[in-house]
């Protein structure tokens, strides 16, 4: 549920894999503004990346991941990266274009985190 706690702050940030285009339209049906960030790492990596840490998905469902995976489409709101690039670039480029994205919630009234907190 977006947002599970029923408080929608400009600057939260959810991480999911929503690896199938249905998924992602479900996700924007939540009245927010979604917006999604794309990290398209190439197989090899991925196999690892899985494997050089503790990960609740085994290495062997990889390639039926990577089977169901639908890469957003142009039509959709969607920010494509390299995933090879530090943490630090990718974090910085998705939010300059979260800010020109110019992204309201439907009902948007400029509620705002400083506001949450004087209640």
């Amino acid at each position: 549920m977006i947002p599970a706690r029923g408080i929608l702050f400009a600057n939260d940030v959810v991480s999911c894999s929503a690896l199938k285009r249905a998924y992602r339209d479900r996700l924007r049906q939540s009245g927010t503004a979604v917006r999604f960030a794309y990290l398209r790492v190439e197989r090899g990596e991925l196999e690892y990346r899985l494997r050089q840490r503790s990960h609740f998905m085994p290495a062997g469902l990889l390639d039926s991941q990577l089977q169901a995976l639908e890469e957003p489409a142009g039509d959709e709101v969607a920010l494509t990266l390299p995933g090879n690039r530090m943490i630090n670039e990718m974090m910085s480029e998705v939010r300059h274009w979260l800010q020109r994205s110019d992204i309201r919630p439907a009902g948007y009234s400029g509620y705002s985190i400083d506001s949450a907190h004087k209640q």
